[in-house]
Formats: C-alpha cells, structure tokens, sequence
C-alpha cells in the first residue's frame, strides 16, 4: 500500500505583485496582482500487487537456465479525499506481464558464458499525477490589472484556467527491457578473471509532458482552444535505449593486495531526461520543442557518459602485522576518469509555441568549443550572436544535446587502522581523502544566450575534501 501526501502553501497562494520598474516598485504602484484560492495539499494511495513464478533448469552439467515471469498490478493513484475530479484520474493498466529469461554456460573449462532478458516495469510516478491539484475547481486565479493598497483583491475576477494538468487516458504503465551478454575467462591463475559483457536498457513508455494549447508566451488569441490557457496533457509516449560494452579485470595476488579495472563504453538516446515537477514556468528541457514535430526531441541523452574507466585497489599493508597495536593498517582507493554530460543551447526567446525553450540556427564557424576552459562556449570573433536567433515565430535549427562539458577526474584514497578488542568488538579508524588532486571539474554551464555569462561555467564539483571516522564493528 502506498500513500503519497505532498502540496505546499507557496508565494502563488500568498499573493503575488508584479512591477513594471523599481521607480514603481519605490512609489507602490504595481502593475498586476495574482493570488490562487484553493488548498494545494493532496493525499494519493494507491496498491501494488507482485507476483511471480521462476525456476532453475540444469539442462546439461554445463548448461542452466533461468526461467520466470512476474505478474504487476499497480493500481492507478486515488486521491484519498477524492478531490481530484473523475477526469483528471488514470486509467488501471492491468497488462504488465514480464517474462524473465537466463541462462549460464561453460563453454570451456576457464570460460563461462551468461546472458539474459527480461522486462522490468515501473510504475507512474504519483507526484506526476499529483500536478493535478492545481486545476479548477480545487484551484482559482484571481488577477487584477494596476491594483490598489490596501485592497489589493477589490477589483479582482478569475481568470481562464491555465496550467491545467490533464492525464491522456491511454496512459500506461512505462518499462525497460533489459539485455546482457557476458562473456568471462580465468587468465593467468583463479584469482585473475576478465571479463567482456554487452548490456543494454530499452526503456518504452516512458513518462513526458506535452503542450498542446501552447505556453505561457503564446496570445491567448492563438491558442487552439481560445478557452483555456496552458494545458499540462501526461502521456507516457517517450523512449530510450541504452547500449554499452563494459570490460572488467579483476586480479587478486594474494591475501593482501587486490585490484580491478573496469571500462564502459556506451551510447544513451532519449526523448526526454526528466519529467515536470510543476504545472507551470516547467524547465525547459522538459518541454517538447515542436509539438508537431516530437522526432526533434530524441537525441543523445542529458546522461549520457559515453566512456567511464575506474581503477580501485585495496592493500592490507603487512607491517607490523603481528602486533595487535602497530598492525592492522589498510589502504585503498578509486579513480575514475568519465566523459563530460551533454546539455542543450538555448536561445532565451519563444518557440511559435510560446515556450521559452528555443534553440539558436546551425550556423558553421559561429561557436567555439573549449570543454575544459571555465568558458567552454565563445562567439567566433566578429561573429554577431544575433545572427544566431531565430527571426519570430520561427524554430532554430541545432539539436538537443549538441554540446558536451568537461571530462570528469576523481582519485580518492582511504587509510584504515583496526584494533582488535576482543573476538566480538573490533574498533577502526579511518582517514579519508577524496579528489586528492584538487581537480577542478567543472559541472553546469550557462546555456541561455541571453544570459550575461552565456557560455561559463556556473558551478564545479567538490574540491578536495578529507574527513576521519571512527567505526565500531560489534
């Protein structure tokens, strides 16, 4: 049984004053005052049924198979007063069947082969449905044009509804269907293995938010239905896939010492990476670049980390190993060293749309890309960033996700001392340092050309950092 309770009293249920300058601003004269009526506070409940039946076939001593299948009934969320009206409610989907498939060979005396596939679901997110607390009639906006203190709401009247938030009743419940095949080998002793695996993720159904009657920027006399304003429609229309090749080493070489070393290679291909949080001002990236026109959305992902390479180590050290004061000393580390995460350039004007997520033209020689420079975008020089805009009720031109950040380094090492008790209690200390280097790796860059630091970056993962613990292991 799940039970999700979530709803704030934010500005927009306190009242909110727009000026046109700070002259007015100083002078108390403003040009709008907005308030919503209403309780946003909402309850959802809903139930989870899980079944399965499985079973382990060893069809020769060197082959097994794995055979199963899951059964999922997640019933659509309910609000727990039923304030939420009939048609804004999800539909059951009670069609979730996920075969299971496995199987482990020993293809040579050193070398075993495994591989599977199986379906794996997921169900809608409730706070995704619970955006539909901000619709009338649990939700009014009143408005008033150049109000006056210190009745602010004397001349106050409801507005068209706008950021509705509307399930699409064939709304189903999203999956990923998950593939490997691995091959492994014992090298030069059993305590050294390699081993080389394809996995990939085909995610269907996945969850989005569409704009059919436009954003918060389109006239309201252009809209499709003149009626409304914007309309949040939840469908569960998008894709993904991904595939990767990993390699993994892993050598023992004795008691003591162990290493490992591991290799992703990898492409990740979406239609979104992220779902709406709010009913209104959503985040660009989650807004459909062209209704008419979805295909120009799927592109490289916002997760996509197309090489990962990671060494760890872990070294009892042998000193003093006899005594129980001076030995028990153990060091051990992780580096990792990954490519950079895609992001998405950004105008700063509207869409035809009246969404404010536009992309510039595709103009060659216009950009230059420094990833690892604390501005990792400039104009060319003489080259006029205007020309990058789309003229007016028009669409750019260059994809989602062109351009990629800075590499990411991390090398962190960890020095631990045990104490030994008693045959119960072991006490251990430990001295931790992460990014030893002091690496400066650079994280979000300003992706809005309108923006006065437009191509800089704007924030950097941690640098170095060292704590101490003390563990009792009992």
């Amino acid at each position: 049984r799940i039970q999700v309770n979530g709803g704030n009293i934010d500005s927009s249920f306190r009242g909110v004053l727009t000026f046109n300058s700070i002259s007015s601003f100083l002078a108390g004269m403003p040009a709008s005052y907005t308030i919503n009526i209403g309780n946003p506070r909402i309850g959802l409940r809903r139930t989870e049924w899980h079944s399965y039946a499985q079973d382990d076939w060893k069809v020769t001593p060197r082959l097994t198979l794995n055979l199963g299948l899951r059964y999922e009934l997640n019933t659509a969320p309910r609000e727990v007063c039923d304030r939420i009206p009939h048609e804004y409610l999800l539909v059951t989907d009670k069609n979730n069947f996920a075969p299971r498939f496995g199987f482990a060979w020993q293809a040579f005396n050193k070398t075993v082969v495994r591989g599977g596939y199986g379906i794996f679901y997921n169900v809608v997110e409730t706070t995704f449905l619970g955006l539909t607390r901000f619709n009338p009639p649990l939700i009014r906006t009143f408005s008033v044009v150049n109000p006056t203190f210190p009745n602010l709401s004397a001349q106050a009247r409801a507005g068209l509804p706008s950021g509705l938030v509307v399930p699409n009743p064939n709304t189903r419940t999203p999956y990923a269907q998950h593939l490997n095949f691995t091959i492994e080998r014992e090298l030069f002793n059993p305590q050294s293995t390699l081993s080389v695996a394809y996995v990939g993720t085909l995610g269907r159904k996945l969850s989005r938010t569409r704009r059919p009657n436009g954003g918060e920027q389109l006239p309201q006399g252009l809209r499709p239905d003149p009626t409304v304003g914007v309309v949040n429609v939840l469908e569960t229309s998008a894709n993904s896939s991904y595939h990767s090749l990993q390699i993994d080493y892993t050598q023992r070489f004795n008691s003591d010492l162990q290493v490992r070393a591991a290799y992703t290679y990898s492409k990740f291909i979406d239609d979104i990476s992220d779902i709406a949080s709010s009913n209104t001002n959503l985040d660009r990236g989650v807004i459909p670049f062209d209704e008419n026109r979805l295909y120009l959305d799927r592109a490289i992902s916002t997760w996509d980390i197309p090489h990962i390479l990671t060494f760890t180590y872990i070294y009892r050290l042998p000193l003093f190993r006899a005594n129980r004061f001076l030995g028990g000393w153990t060091i051990s580390g992780v580096n990792t060293i990954q490519s950079g995460r895609p992001y998405t350039i950004y105008t700063g004007t509207n869409t035809p749309l009246g969404n404010n997520n536009n992309r510039p033209l595709d103009v060659a020689g216009s950009l230059i890309r420094h990833p690892s420079s604390a501005t990792p975008i400039t104009y060319s020089p003489g080259f006029n960033a205007l020309a990058l805009r789309p003229a007016n009720g028009t669409f750019g031109t260059l994809g989602r996700n062109t351009e990629r950040g800075d590499a990411y380094f991390d090398s962190s090492v960890s020095l631990s001392k045990d104490f030994v008790m008693n045959e119960h209690i072991r006490l251990q200390l430990r001295g931790e340092l992460f990014n030893v280097f002091n690496v400066t790796n650079f994280r979000d860059v300003d992706n809005v050309m309108t923006s006065p630091t437009f191509g800089r970056y704007t924030s950097a993962f941690d640098p170095r950092r060292a704590q101490l613990a003390v563990r009792i292991v009992f």
